[in-house]
């Protein structure tokens, strides 16, 4: 049996299993969740006993910036032993990583968060 277990309070389902009505109240954890049976996969809470699916959004300009910012840091990070002083690339080479990594930390302020334009990595 398709089972969730939500949350009684915000409707939110919490967790899916696939298994005999038997187990479902050993998968209960607190007072605050509550189970239903045979849910629709698509659904995403529980809200006076239906299953309701939420219309998926567009991102706010908020969580794009968040994402962008998140990428961003990743390549600085996957990029800082190119710059260290015991990396073995040549003063021109670190040079132009030193740039791009510039490039970077200003990008959050100049990108347009819907169509990202990345500066490109140095070869």
């Amino acid at each position: 049996m398709n089972v969730v277990i939500y949350d009684k309070n915000s409707g939110k389902i919490l967790r899916r299993f696939i298994g005999p009505t038997a187990h479902v109240a050993a998968q209960i954890s607190n007072d605050n969740e509550e189970f239903y049976l045979n849910c629709p996969n698509g659904a995403t809470a529980i809200v006076n006993n239906i299953p309701i699916a939420e219309q998926s959004t567009a991102p706010t300009a908020d969580e794009l910036m968040r994402l962008i910012r998140h990428n961003r840091n990743n390549l600085l990070a996957d990029s800082d032993w190119r710059v260290l002083p015991d990396s073995p690339a040549t003063t021109q080479s670190k040079e132009e990583w030193i740039v791009y990594r510039q490039l970077l930390r200003d990008f959050p302020l100049i990108c347009d968060p819907t169509n990202p334009e990345w500066p490109v990595a140095p070869q």
